[in-house]
This record gives structure tokens, C-alpha cells and sequence, in this order.
């Protein structure tokens, strides 16, 4: 299980994490990894990285590469989840601008990795994401997602691959994921079982 004094509550909706998304075209970003576990060196980072490279580029043939460490600072060991979701914030996208249509943004801007625990079977890998404003006037409150609404759960790095390059290829929502890929079962939004009778 990943540390139990990492700190990874997250705020319930980051909306600048989602207004870019309308300008920019992410199906060539990378997603960022940044890590939490203390004295972490660069290259088990660039390693974990690595993970899904291959199938990524001999499956869809893409030479953009997946995963790449965050930058300019990937490594928050003693800070909390938050920190990262302001980092997030404010990382340069890299933003490539294209005559006639939406930027190419060279990281996704709503969605990213986080090491907790360098033994990755256990609790290692937390996808942290948020999501684009959805509903409409018909749907109940519950089933209503606000702009920039976040979520995480972790998954094992086998299913790195599949996850990822159903989020990037736009396969799955994050929901549909989340029920697919979490290793700690049912998603804790929408969760029936909550205790209220």
C-alpha cells in the first residue's frame, strides 16, 4: 500500500486544468510523472517513464513519447498531492501553434502520474485527472460533473499501457477507466455504498 503519510486528497475541482483543452489538441501530448517517494534518482523516473514506450510506438505507431518525467521539477517527496495539482497548473504545455487550428500542447493539461510507493505492484501508480464540464438540465445533481472535477485512483503498471493509450486515444472517459483500471475496486464517485440507508 503507498505510504500512509502521503497527503493525497485533492480539491474537489481545479477548473485551469480543463480551459486550455477547448484551444489546444492533446492526442500528441505527453503525460507528465512526477514522483513523492524521497530520494527517487532521475533514471528509475525516466525508467518508469519507459514502461509503455514500446507497445505506444509499435501499436498506434506514434513517435510522440507517452510518458515523460514533468518538468521542470518532477520529484515532491515530502509535499502534498495538492502541490502537484498546482504544479500541474502551471508547467509550461508547450504549446505549438498551428495555422488554421488548435495548438499541439506537448503535455496533457488535465491528467497526469504520480509515483507513491517505488514497489509500483503496491499501490506505486496514482492517476490523478480532471474532467470537462458534463451534464445537462435533465440529469440529476449527482450525475453532473463541474468543470475541472477531479478524481485519482491507482493502477498497476502492466495496465499502463492500456489506460493510458485509452485516455490519449479517447477510448474511455475517465470514469470508464477508473471502473476498469482501479486496483482498489469501485470508484469512489457515484459509489452506492456510502454508508446512508
Amino acid at each position: 500500500m503507498a505510504p500512509l503519510d502521503l497527503d493525497l486528497n485533492l480539491p474537489h475541482a481545479e477548473p485551469r486544468l480543463v480551459r486550455i483543452l477547448s484551444d489546444c489538441d492533446t492526442q500528441q501530448s505527453s503525460i507528465a510523472l512526477y514522483t513523492m517517494v524521497p530520494n527517487m534518482p532521475a533514471s528509475r523516473l525516466e525508467e518508469i517513464a519507459a514502461l509503455p514506450q514500446q507497445e505506444w510506438e509499435t501499436k498506434y505507431e506514434q513517435t510522440t513519447q507517452l510518458v515523460r518525467p514533468a518538468q521542470p521539477i518532477p520529484n515532491f517527496a515530502g509535499q502534498r498531492l495538492q502541490d502537484i495539482v498546482s504544479a500541474h497548473v502551471s508547467i509550461n504545455k508547450e504549446l505549438q501553434p498551428i495555422k488554421g487550428g488548435a495548438a499541439l500542447a506537448g503535455w496533457k493539461p488535465n491528467a497526469f502520474i504520480v509515483v507513491t510507493n517505488d514497489d509500483l505492484e503496491d499501490h506505486g501508480l496514482l492517476v490523478v485527472y480532471a474532467q470537462m464540464e458534463d451534464g445537462d438540465e435533465d440529469d440529476d445533481e449527482e450525475d453532473k460533473i463541474a468543470e475541472g472535477e477531479m478524481g485519482k485512483f491507482f493502477f498497476r503498471p502492466n495496465n499502463m499501457f492500456e489506460l493510458l493509450s485509452g485516455l490519449m486515444l479517447g477510448s474511455y472517459g475517465y470514469l470508464d477507466l477508473e471502473e476498469k483500471y482501479n486496483i482498489d475496486g469501485a470508484h469512489e464517485r457515484g459509489r452506492e455504498d456510502d454508508g446512508d440507508d
